[in-house]
């Protein structure tokens, strides 16, 4: 290929690079993380544009290992996901722990995940390889810098143990654009990972008739229908809700002992949060909906959240709101508090405060779903990687105290 050769072939892909850019601003720049794909398009078309005004000198390798190709099979795979299903794109989840049993994972680093799905349940990478450079990193005869599948899932493997969701080891499934080696597809399956891809045989590897692939549509659809009708816009699916153990935050016990949640929702306050939380309550009261989730489930609760509920009510709350905390805490088990250490790893911010830290990693150590109105708390530790299992409640205060006259 010669220096026009190589220049028309760089105005041929950034033509690509502008019609993808294009397609993922209608379609997928909004969905979650859906900012990080657009941006890796721009960057590749501005890298491209450089290489046609001379910026940057046009190599053969410019043109042959454009990254354009990764990105093109990117797009694709999210939109035959869906972005309804989609919890994040380009998210790194890190190991937990400090040491390993596998020698081959010490120096730990975090993976990136190309595309969560299914609330955080499913996991895919997608590759863009063509099959011969597979194989070949496979028998060890890869390029510098090529890592086997195998050993990329393996690291996945390790990492999905780690980051539990709803208390489950995430689904991994490696999404093949150009195909996959059948031996490799084998080699995948016994570990557990999930494939998607055409099988591609070789002149070095003949199909093995016994071996098949799924598709990522039909694990989406699948995981759909399970689906339980009580989602609550933050979990909420058949595994939180069929989860027997409820870690009460501060926000839900204020709100089970609450004046206003308890038929008091016909007054003033004075004060607008309150009016309008008594205007909700009236409309849309928060009571049934917590109550028809905790029943029949152990309620437990971290001591930093029962020391922290008890001085509120003791402050603010009125002698009804004080005689319903009462009773509510001889049914809670109280638990020391005990974060998970994936909750320990998350940077404390405005959102992610050491309170917070406290009450939802203890929920997290118990295996419980944790019960909140701490929505700010949940988006931010999802940015970070760490996906909790949560009901969510309206919120509410108490008001007996502030109750002026009836409205």
């Amino acid at each position: 290929m010669m220096d026009n050769e190589y220049r028309d072939a760089t105005v041929v892909l950034l033509k690509d690079a502008e019609e993808l850019e294009e397609t993922v601003n209608q379609t997928a720049s909004q969905c979650p993380g859906g900012a990080k794909l657009v941006n890796r398009i721009v960057a590749e078309k501005k890298f491209l544009q450089g290489l046609l005004t001379g910026t940057t000198v046009l190599k053969k390798s410019h043109v042959t290992s454009s990254n354009l190709k990764n990105l093109k099979a990117m797009v694709k795979c999210v939109s035959e996901v869906g972005v309804k299903n989609i919890t994040a794109l380009f998210q790194r989840f890190h190991f937990l722990e400090a040491s390993t049993a596998d020698a081959d994972l010490l120096v730990r680093p975090p993976i990136c995940v190309d595309i969560v799905a299914n609330d955080g349940k499913l996991w895919i990478k997608v590759i863009a390889r063509n099959v011969n450079s597979m194989v070949a990193a496979l028998k060890g005869h890869g390029q510098y810098g090529d890592k086997s599948l195998v050993d990329v899932a393996r690291h996945f493997k390790a990492v999905a143990k780690e980051n539990l969701i709803d208390f489950q080891i995430p689904l991994i499934l490696f999404k093949f654009a150009h195909g996959v080696p059948p031996v490799l597809a084998t080699e995948l399956q016994e570990m557990e990972i999930l494939v998607d891809g055409e099988l591609i045989s070789t002149a070095k590897l003949e199909l093995e008739p016994c071996i098949s692939t799924c598709s990522v549509k039909t694990i989406i659809a699948r995981n759909s229908q399970k689906k339980d009708s009580f989602d609550n816009g933050i979990v909420g699916d058949q595994e939180t809700k069929l989860c027997k153990k409820a870690n009460l935050d501060i926000t839900a016990m204020i709100c089970l002992v609450s004046n206003l949640t308890n038929g008091q929702t016909d007054f003033t306050f004075g004060q607008p949060v309150l009016d309008q939380q008594a205007v909700e309550e009236r409309s849309n009261p928060a009571l049934p909906v917590l109550k028809d989730f905790l029943k029949d489930k152990k309620l437990i609760a971290c001591q930093t959240a029962v020391r922290n509920f008890t001085k509120i009510v003791e402050t603010i709350g009125g002698e009804n709101e004080k005689l319903r905390s009462k009773e509510l805490l001889k049914q809670v088990t109280i638990v020391p508090d005990r974060p998970s250490q994936r909750t320990l790893n998350l940077t404390t911010s405005s959102k992610i405060n050491s309170r917070a830290k406290i009450l939802f990693g203890t929920g997290d150590s118990e295996m419980a779903v944790t019960v909140t109105a701490n929505s700010a708390f949940v988006r931010a530790a999802k940015q970070s990687g760490v996906i909790y299992s949560v009901f969510h409640h309206e919120a509410r205060a108490l008001t007996e105290t502030k109750e002026k006259s009836k409205s």
